[in-house]
């Protein structure tokens, strides 16, 4: 059903192969070498998870689970070096898709799911040229922002037990920040993550880390939702006509370094309008995925706010001059409005209600603080740059 678009896809990957280092560095897959750079990690991983829930497993035991548990994880890596498409987007896929029908949405073609990964932090959707069918392509460093994202969120979060021992979250301002200062780990994650993207040019150069089972849990949730959006986002642009409604198709040489492709360059009010909509189906999609509506809430800010302070980074590096009071939006796209206001406009007048829990309300608050903790050890590593 998908052939046209997945020989264009193999097409693009041979073409943006020879232009891009970052694509030839992904290609480039030597199984014994990620075996040893990824064994120990994904090891570490799934111990921990038997630790939280198995518990009286004897050690033999656990060993010959966390051997099968890494190949499989070993084999999706590999899949997704060799093909493009891992098991995130098989099931990104099939939520989508799953979500659409409940809906009562169809599509003449259901777009061929791919990563392309250009070094760039970005999902697209590109037309074949001179067919009906689509691409929709992630780049590889999405994936990495929204997990470490994610984890910094969940870091931040007071999480208490109650007397019967369910647990809860604290959403008042004083137990955020007591919690924060009291616990800074969440300091020095944000800090890694936004150093990593402003210094080497990719998040995937942050840290690794593995957080409790109560942060895994919240960051799982988060996670997944925030992927849903941001596929949603763009089957957005399909579903309301915008490839019909706008004229501006471009020969994006700088997206992929290669040509032809021909994508969208919608305006503004295009992008808002696929915000809407990639929320609507955001929040539907938790009727198959059982995550809560709190959790899609938070996910659509946390991805919004999270990219507003990646910009405010970006914008601190490389300007000469930075005002550490200055508020306004500081980097700002061609293609898309920049993120504090695609958040103003998806929860103003003409977007979506707001999340009835508070929870989602809280994203800008542990951000803010997140910020304005680590923006002074920020400035002093650029004085420190400049002067080496």
């Amino acid at each position: 059903m998908n052939d046209i678009a997945q020989n264009y896809y193999s097409h693009l990957v041979k073409a943006v192969i020879t232009t891009n280092e970052c694509a030839k560095k992904f290609y480039s897959f030597d199984e014994e070498t990620h075996r040893k750079n990824y064994y120990s990690h994904s090891a570490a991983l799934v111990e921990k998870d038997l630790a939280s829930n198995y518990p009286n497993l004897t050690q033999k035991e656990k060993n010959i689970i966390i051997a099968q548990q890494c190949e499989i994880l070993l084999n999706d890596e590999k899949q997704r070096r060799l093909t493009g498409r891992s098991s995130t987007i098989i099931k990104l896929e099939e939520v989508i898709n799953r979500t659409l029908s409940q809906q009562g949405i169809s599509l003449e073609n259901f777009p061929y799911f791919a990563e392309l990964p250009t070094g760039k932090l970005n999902a697209t959707i590109i037309k074949v040229p001179n067919t009906t069918q689509y691409l929709v392509l992630f780049e590889n460093q999405i994936y990495t922002f929204v997990l470490l994202l994610s984890k910094v969120f969940a870091l931040s979060l007071p999480i208490y037990r109650d007397r019967v021992g369910e647990s809860g979250i604290s959403i008042d301002d004083s137990s955020i920040a007591r919690h924060l200062y009291n616990n800074p780990e969440a300091f020095q994650r944000f800090y890694e993550l936004i150093t990593a993207y402003v210094l080497t040019g990719s998040v995937n150069n942050a840290p690794k880390y593995i957080p409790s089972y109560e942060v895994s849990y919240i960051t799982e949730q988060l996670i997944h939702s925030m992927e849903i959006f941001v596929v949603a986002h763009e089957f957005g642009h399909l579903i309301n006509g915008h490839f019909e409604k706008s004229n501006d198709f471009n020969i994006v040489e700088n997206y992929l370094g290669i040509k032809p492709v021909n994508e969208v360059h919608f305006n503004w009010n295009l992008e808002w309008e696929a915000d809407v909509t990639g929320a609507q189906l955001a929040l539907a999609s938790s009727l198959i995925t059982g995550i809560t509506l709190p959790w899609v809430y938070t996910s659509i800010q946390l991805f919004f706010h999270g990219l507003h302070f990646f910009d405010r980074a970006s914008s601190l590096f490389s300007k000469e001059t930075y005002n550490p009071e200055d508020k306004r939006i500081l980097v700002k796209s061609l293609s898309h409005p920049a993120p504090a206001l695609r958040h103003e406009h998806l929860f103003g007048s003409n977007g979506i209600e707001k999340d009835a829990s508070g929870l989602s309300e809280i994203v800008v608050k542990i951000l803010n603080i997140l910020w304005y903790e680590i923006e002074p050890k920020l400035l002093e590593l650029k004085s420190k740059l400049k002067t080496e």
